[in-house]
């Protein structure tokens, strides 16, 4: 039964870098006729960003070394300064959620459950110096639950344990003051936003409907109603002082719709995908302005000026998914071709190959003999 082990660890690092494409086929399949219900943005100028090897970012980024006892597979940077990963253990049925200090380079494990017939897989979705929220998957019974981390009181608090959930679904969280926002699967299909009072330590539903993509800007709230049966997408901004909601843009049909949102600053960035494009859009409306497009999109994430997705290969006979850098800043595109890359806060963490990509077996790539990690601190390289 352990032969799959690897497999399903491996398939859920897939499942980091899935969530745009799940949207995606959530989507649309009947209607024809589409039409973004929205005022045009400004056109992309050819050559708008400068194309220049990572490296000339990069290269200044520190080293972190791989633990010496145990496998680690990292999949999320926090806000915190913290590298979480999961360490699975097959010969002794271990499976841990696993930090690592990106100052101090040390390890410690979180949470560690023991399995017997199927695998138990982490997953981080937000961090910042006060909390961390992560999930816990249980293949057996198909069991999805959420934890909250307080760093200060270093305990544990499971927030919500939903039954029945496939293990294709995909989790999004964002924080407004006291309030924690998680979208994930109710086991029927549909992802309502629930909101977590840290303070009253009560769950309550915040959007029963279909929804993805929780950004806080300041005091609001925006996200994407996904109407699968109408084949609508709706961009909503929920007031969170007042509880007033209003969609400010939509898109209906399947051939134009609506399937990703992050900030550039309090600048809203939205993904438009049209014309088998995905189109990047900052602001709404007449001052929209069309920044990017790319064939493919998933993962997006901004912080600090930077833009990261994960998109095909820039080697059409590669096949492989590629992580894109973006300074939006300063116009730049960086080349980047290693693996992961997180953007967060506090910096980027990626992983370099030390020998070329297709001489690295599957399954091998988070070993100190075919990579090594590397930070980049935003604060560090402001001093420079």
């Amino acid at each position: 039964m352990r032969k799959g082990f690897v497999w399903l660890s491996l398939a859920f690092l897939t499942l980091q870098f899935s969530t745009a494409c799940t949207r995606k086929e959530q989507a649309i399949e009947i209607s024809q006729r589409s039409e973004v219900q929205t005022l045009p943005s400004k056109k992309l100028v050819p050559g708008q960003f400068k194309e220049v090897p990572a490296s000339e970012l990069l290269d200044g980024s520190a080293i972190l070394d791989y633990p010496a006892d145990y496998p680690f597979v990292p999949t999320f940077l926090g806000d915190d300064g913290l590298v979480y990963g999961y360490s699975m253990d097959e010969q002794k049925g271990k499976s841990s959620l696993v930090y690592l200090d990106s100052k101090s380079g040390d390890y410690k494990t979180l949470k560690a459950v023991d399995f017997q017939h199927s695998p138990v897989t982490f997953g981080t979705y937000y961090a910042d110096k006060e909390i961390t929220v992560f999930h816990e998957y249980h293949y057996e019974n198909q069991h999805s639950s959420y934890y909250l981390w307080t760093k200060e009181t270093d305990s544990l608090t499971e927030l919500i344990t939903i039954p029945g959930v496939s293990p294709l679904h995909f989790s999004e969280v964002a924080r407004w003051n006291q309030d924690i926002f998680l979208v994930t699967s109710d086991a029927s299909g549909n992802y309502p936003i629930l909101r977590y009072d840290l303070a009253k330590q009560e769950m309550s539903v915040l959007e029963e409907k279909n929804s993805g993509y929780p950004l806080v800007v300041g005091d609001d709230l925006y996200y994407l109603l996904l109407d699968n049966e109408q084949l609508k997408t709706e961009l909503v901004r929920y007031h969170l002082p007042t509880s007033e909601k209003k969609v400010l843009t939509r898109s209906q049909g399947q051939e134009a719709f609506y399937n990703g949102l992050c900030a550039h600053g309090k600048e809203l960035i939205l993904m438009k995908q049209m014309d088998n494009r995905v189109i990047f859009e900052r602001g709404i409306g007449e001052q929209s302005e069309e920044i990017l497009q790319t064939d493919h999109a998933e993962v997006v994430s901004c912080h600090q000026g930077f833009l990261s997705y994960i998109g095909t290969s820039r080697n059409s006979e590669d096949g492989r998914m590629l992580p894109y850098l973006y300074n939006l800043d300063h116009q730049i595109s960086y080349q980047y071709d290693h693996s992961v890359l997180y953007l967060s806060n506090v910096g980027i963490f990626w992983v370099e190959y030390l020998k070329p990509s297709e001489e690295i077996g599957p399954g091998t790539i988070f070993t100190a003999e075919n990579s090594r990690m590397r930070f980049l601190s935003f604060e560090e390289m402001r001093k420079k």
